[in-house]
């Protein structure tokens, strides 16, 4: 009897052993859950506070944190902590469950007294939509060649397994054209599966472009519930340079009929895309017609022809004596640059010779003349009176006067007091075939007739 006395005596003295309480807390998929002071459930019958608690079980699942850092078994944890809310479980992202995970605990009073038994908080995660993920990806292509971008290179995922519904570009590519099923893509323009499945969104570098990056764009997913990613990813594009080969054109000369025509080098219209220069051309196909030389000597077949030649204008075609026409002949060639790349196509030389123009002289004489002539005879009682009057007359550079005679006039003078006789005088006048000839013949007679007087 007095043992047990004894006994209550000390229990009295020693106080009850505080004790704690199971507790289910309950959150939603990939959110923290704070574990606050009150979720321990402590009690105390000698009226103790609460001064800590020990984590005696550490959680199934999930990550339980004191201000960020993982909590260690037996680690004990201060109130001051739990009444900052520093004491939270992480589920891992998109995980659920009911339950989800478990820890157990101990309470210490203010008496430095501990629960005789540990407890269990439990905490369920409810299921919610997850939002589907996307991922940033790099990629790689040749130089002048397009990159097709397929339905796996945008990275989607789905922890609620949905499909991929489409892609949205949320950033236009920053160089090169993006482009779906050959046509621009334009901002936030929507890109179902189906399309990007049959290989139609492509990116077409700028000709010779290249870099690393050399462009980017940026996307969205959308998953088959409709639901669109939270974040936006970036798919990167790398061109790596390739020699380009050089080019030349297609050209059109022109030279006068019986002139030799220099070939320059400007003529071949050689261009290269990595800035290389001009070491030669070769002739592909030999001229049509008339004769292409170098230095005075026929061009052969696939005869190559250094850049110092042309730019020293040794290269000259001659046309055929007299010869002409548009086109009159053609030549092809390649180009060749200074790291002896060779255009992949041959290009045409073609040359159109043209007629010489012919300059025809005229002599013009122009011969004016204005006569009035008045002759006066008399002999006995007969008086013959001749008037002429002449014009102008012009010929290109012979004047021809003709004067046909037949006997048409006959005239006899006789003066007893002159020696001279004239027997018989015949003048005949025919119609000539202009006035010239007209004026020419009565201005010759007059003259005969004044001879006369």
């Amino acid at each position: 009897m007095k043992f047990l006395i004894f006994a209550a005596q000390v229990v009295s003295v020693m106080g009850a052993a505080p004790t704690g309480a199971a507790k289910t807390l309950t959150a939603v998929e990939d959110n923290d859950v704070t574990i606050a002071t009150a979720d321990f459930g402590f009690a105390d019958g000698d009226g103790g506070a609460l001064k800590s608690v020990k984590i005696t079980i550490l959680e199934t699942a999930g990550a339980l944190k004191l201000d960020g850092t993982d909590v260690t078994l037996n680690q004990v944890i201060v109130k001051a902590d739990l009444d900052a809310n520093k004491l939270k479980l992480t589920p891992v992202a998109n995980a659920n469950g009911s339950p989800y995970t478990t820890f157990s605990f101990k309470v210490t009073d203010s008496a430095d007294e501990e629960s005789l038994a540990a407890y269990i908080i439990t905490i369920n995660i409810t299921a919610a939509a997850d939002l589907p993920t996307g991922a940033n990806k790099a990629l790689t292509v040749n130089e002048d060649t397009d990159l097709t971008i397929a339905t796996a290179d945008f990275g989607f995922a789905d922890v609620d397994s949905n499909t991929l519904k489409s892609v949205k570009i949320t950033t236009l590519e920053t160089a090169g054209a993006l482009k779906l099923d050959g046509t621009d893509v334009t901002l936030n323009q929507v890109i179902v599966k189906a399309d990007l499945d049959a290989n139609k969104l492509k990116l077409t570098p700028v000709a010779n472009a290249n870099g690393s990056p050399y462009t980017t764009f940026a996307f969205k997913v959308m998953d088959s519930t409709d639901a669109e990613s939270a974040a936006a990813y970036t798919i990167t594009i790398n061109v790596t340079a390739v020699a380009d080969l050089p080019t030349g054109a297609a050209k059109t000369l022109s030279v006068v009929q019986d002139t030799d025509l220099t070939i320059a080098t400007a003529d071949f219209g050689f261009a290269d895309g990595d800035s290389n220069t001009l070491k030669s051309v070769k002739i592909t196909t030999l001229e049509t017609a008339g004769a292409l030389k170098l230095d005075g000597t026929d061009c052969t077949l696939d005869q190559v022809i250094v850049k110092a030649d042309l730019d020293s204008n040794k290269l000259k075609f001659t046309p055929a004596s007299s010869a002409t026409g548009s086109p009159y002949a053609t030549f092809a060639f390649k180009v060749t640059d200074s790291t002896d790349g060779e255009s992949a196509a041959a290009y045409t030389i073609t040359i159109n010779v043209t007629a010489a123009t012919t300059t025809t002289s005229t002599t013009t004489t122009t011969t004016t003349a204005t006569t009035t002539t008045t002759t006066t005879t008399t002999t006995a009682s007969t008086t013959t009176t001749v008037t002429t009057t002449t014009g102008t007359s012009t010929a290109a550079s012979t004047t021809t006067t003709a004067v046909t005679t037949a006997a048409a006039t006959t005239a006899a003078v006789t003066s007893t007091a002159a020696t001279t006789s004239v027997a018989a005088t015949t003048a005949a006048v025919t119609t000539a075939a202009s006035d010239a000839t007209r004026f020419n013949l009565m201005a010759a007679m007059a003259v005969i007739l004044a001879s006369l007087m």
